[in-house]
């Protein structure tokens, strides 16, 4: 196993085994579960959390099969039957990448939808969807199926300080990457009808008090998976020795001396320091934050790590612009599109972005 599977198995269990100390009832894979699909379905195997998948199969050596324990699950909860379900898009389940031997396919999520829901409504008073589709593409199923009471938004969602009602379903959205808490709580009838709700979604930042045991249990993961990184890093290093061919990165440095007004602009922007806000933040050894800091990350000839590349740290023209062997050899430079921006500048990041206002912020194609 690389040190990259072993620090990612190691933060998948981690992450797992608090859920479970929190009391999750289901789970739904997202990208990175399809990505180490095996250790998801160990994790699942093994925990009492049930993991629900409405739309996906698993095809290994020509043999599809359910993806999860179950297509739906129906829980008891406070004495209110509560029933869910989950699908993910084509689109988002395209940008897995499994293991060699392991690939997925979907059935439609709003035909799914159709047909789950009204099985699901004979069972349970309310009806949940857990969604691994774009906020788009979510808002659209629960306008054409009707009987969904609840929507959890699941693929790169923002974080709204309340819930809101969408059409007839009411919409929770909290958020990326473990920084923020969401509660909702219904208040059902004894017909089965939901008579009020509310939340309280929070941001977890210093003003919010820590869990003691799991706070210590924290610092010890992070702890370990630091001492992993610190191993991949050393092994990744090599490995790059070894990958990087005639196409690498060359740093804006390099960059500047064809380009010294581009050059001059870039350095006025946020992106030439996004690695001291990174610092500031003490994300600096969060693989999820260190690849929208960088340039190149884990590419052959890209980031490492701050030590060995120096010359690549924060968002430099490559990271945009493509790699600069290319460019040297007359190949153009990748262009501009919002996709571009919106690879990082997603979920909270991306709350308020505008593409027109912040590539007006970044242009250097005039002096």
């Amino acid at each position: 196993m690389s040190n990259k599977r072993l620090v990612e198995d190691y933060e998948s269990r981690f992450i797992w085994e608090m859920m479970e100390r929190m009391g999750y009832l289901a789970s739904t894979p997202g990208v990175r579960e399809l990505n180490n699909y095996p250790l998801y379905e160990e994790l699942v195997r093994t925990s009492e959390i049930v993991g629900v998948s409405s739309n996906l199969r698993v095809v290994r050596d020509g043999t599809a099969s359910p993806v999860g324990e179950r297509k739906t699950l129906v829980v008891d909860i406070d004495g209110v039957p509560v029933g869910f379900f989950a699908v993910m898009g084509e689109d988002v389940m395209s940008t897995a990448r499994p293991p060699e031997g392991i690939t997925f396919e979907n059935d439609d999520p709003i035909e799914t939808a159709t047909a789950v829901v009204p099985e699901l409504r004979k069972k349970a008073e309310i009806v949940v969807l857990m969604s691994q589709l774009g906020p788009t593409d979510t808002r659209r199923l629960i306008e054409q199926v009707p009987g969904i009471d609840v929507a959890l938004f699941g693929r790169r969602p923002a974080w709204k300080e309340q819930a809101a009602k969408e059409a007839n379903t009411i919409v929770q959205q909290t958020g990326l990457r473990g920084q923020y808490f969401g509660e909702l709580v219904l208040i059902v009838d004894p017909d089965g009808r939901i008579a009020d709700w509310g939340s309280r979604n929070i941001v977890l930042d210093a003003q919010t008090p820590e869990h003691d045991e799991i706070a210590q249990a924290v610092k010890e993961a992070e702890a370990a998976a630091k001492e992993l990184i610190r191993t991949r890093q050393e092994d990744r290093r090599a490995e790059a020795e070894d990958e990087l061919s005639s196409e690498h990165f060359l740093g804006a440095d390099k960059c500047r001396r064809c380009h010294e007004s581009e050059y001059r602009q870039w350095e006025s922007t946020a992106h030439a320091a996004a690695w001291r806000t990174l610092e500031q933040d003490g994300k600096h050894t969060q693989d999820q934050c260190i690849s929208c800091h960088v340039t190149g990350w884990e590419k052959a000839g890209g980031f490492l790590n701050r030590n060995a590349s120096q010359d690549l740290v924060n968002v430099q023209c490559e990271a945009c612009h493509g790699v600069g062997t290319q460019h040297a050899r007359g190949s153009k430079v990748k262009p501009i599109t919002e996709e571009t921006c919106t690879a990082c500048h997603t979920g909270e990041w991306g709350k308020d972005f505008d593409y027109a206002v912040a590539l007006a912020k970044v242009d250097h194609t005039h002096p």
